[in-house]
């Protein structure tokens, strides 16, 4: 058996799934639900340049849940798009936590002082709270509401998704970020 020589060509793919690259040009992500995580990832992509558009079910964006505790090792990412001491103005700092059983047993605690360790502590704050501040970071023209996607299809050229108001609309990437009950 011999070796392959420099000059062989790689064997091209027969999938017709997977959509084109293009050099030189970004993806354009579309991403299912404006929610923490959807918010979240446009804000990054907003910084890196990255076209996109957050796709959001309800008719208006929905601050559900109550409080909500975020660990130091998400900080840092909070910090370089220079959201972090926003967040920290409506946050209480946790410096420890104690994990029980149901019935109220106690089987593991987080390290204290994770700031000496770590650089960071861990926060605690109302998600509304964290919601209405990514929300106000995202341009509003890139947020469609009333917008839920039923379904998806892919072809060598990206990704169309179609919506329950049959209206449709065409990336090179999904991302789900629309909650339990989503149809990516």
């Amino acid at each position: 058996m011999s070796a392959p020589s420099e000059t062989s060509q790689p064997i091209p793919s027969t999938s017709n799934t997977m959509p084109a690259v293009t050099p030189n040009k970004p993806p354009h992500v579309l991403i299912a639900g404006a929610g923490l995580a959807g918010l979240f990832l446009g804000i990054l992509l907003e910084r890196a340049e990255i076209p996109y558009e957050i796709f959001e079910r309800s008719a208006e964006p929905r601050p559900l849940g109550a409080i909500m505790c975020l660990s130091p090792n998400i900080l840092p990412a909070f910090e370089q798009l220079g959201l972090l001491d926003e967040l920290l103005s409506f946050s209480k700092p946790c410096s420890s936590v104690a994990m029980l059983t149901d019935k109220l047993e106690p089987i593991g605690k987080t390290t204290p002082d994770s700031t000496d360790l770590i650089g960071y502590d861990r926060v605690l704050f109302a998600r509304p709270e964290l919601q209405d501040m990514l929300l106000k970071k995202t341009p509003l023209n890139k947020i469609h509401l009333s917008k839920k996607i039923v379904t998806f299809d892919q072809d060598q050229d990206g990704i169309t998704v179609t919506f329950d108001d049959n209206t449709t609309a065409r990336g090179d990437i999904l991302v789900g970020a629309d909650g339990a009950h989503s149809a990516v």
